[in-house]
C-alpha cells in the first residue's frame, strides 16, 4: 500500500518504460540474433514520447545485464541505466515511477506486478515460461507473456495496448494485488489462531 500511495504522488513529466535484459547465455545469443526488432522497440518509445530506463540485475562476477546492454551496441545515452547494487532505494524508487515495464528476467516481472505496473514479459524454453507464465496467471494477465522467439508479434501487441488501454490494465493489477493481499493476511491470521489454540489446549 505505501508503494503505491507514493507513486501516485509522484509528479512525471514524461511517461515512463523500464527494459530488462537477462545475461545469460541461452538469451544473449537470441538478443544478438534479434537486436534490430529490440532497437525498434528502444525507438518506438522514445519516439511515442517515453523517457526510457533500464533496470539491471545482475553483475560481475555473475550475469552481467549491462554487459550484454553493451555488446548489442545499445545508445545507452538515451536510457537512464539503474542497478540495485550502488543505490538500493534510487533503484526501487526509479522502478516504481515506471508506467510500463519490457522484460525478459522472473524477479523483473514479479516486482512489476507487486508495484502494478503493465509488464510484457518474454520467456526462452520452458523452464523460464513455466514460471513467468505462472505469475501472470494469478493476475489473470497471461496475454502479456510471449514467447521471445515470436518477438516481432510481441511487440506490436505492446503497442498497441499501450495505445488503447495502459490505465485500465494499471487498475486491475492494484485491485488484484489488493485482493492477493488480503488472501495472504487472512492466511497469516487463520494459522496464528490455529497456532496459539493449540498452544492454549495446553495450558
Amino acid at each position: 500500500k505505501r508503494l503505491l500511495s507514493i507513486r501516485k504522488m509522484s509528479v512525471k513529466k514524461y511517461p515512463k518504460a523500464g527494459i530488462n535484459l537477462k545475461n545469460f547465455r541461452d538469451h544473449n545469443k537470441f538478443y544478438l540474433k534479434l537486436k534490430g526488432e529490440i532497437f525498434h522497440l528502444i525507438e518506438s518509445l522514445i519516439e511515442d514520447g517515453y523517457e526510457l530506463n533500464m533496470f539491471c540485475f545482475g553483475r560481475n562476477p555473475g550475469p552481467d545485464d549491462y554487459k550484454i546492454a553493451k555488446i548489442m551496441g545499445i545508445d545507452l545515452s538515451k536510457i537512464k541505466v539503474h542497478n540495485p547494487y550502488n543505490d538500493f532505494r534510487s533503484f526501487m524508487e526509479s522502478l516504481l515511477n515506471s508506467d510500463v515495464n519490457f522484460g525478459f528476467a522472473y524477479h523483473f516481472t514479479v516486482l512489476s506486478l507487486i508495484m502494478s505496473i503493465p509488464v510484457f514479459s518474454y520467456y526462452l524454453g520452458e523452464y523460464y515460461k513455466q514460471k513467468i507464465l505462472g505469475i501472470l496467471k494469478v493476475y489473470s494477465l497471461e496475454d502479456l507473456c510471449h514467447n521471445a522467439k515470436n518477438i516481432t508479434y510481441g511487440l506490436k501487441f505492446m503497442r498497441d495496448l499501450l495505445s488503447r488501454g495502459k490505465e485500465k490494465i494499471k487498475r486491475v493489477m492494484e485491485l488484484k494485488t489488493e485482493k492477493i493481499y488480503r488472501k495472504t493476511m487472512e492466511s497469516y491470521l487463520a494459522s496464528y489462531r490455529e497456532l496459539f489454540e493449540k498452544i492454549s489446549q495446553k495450558f
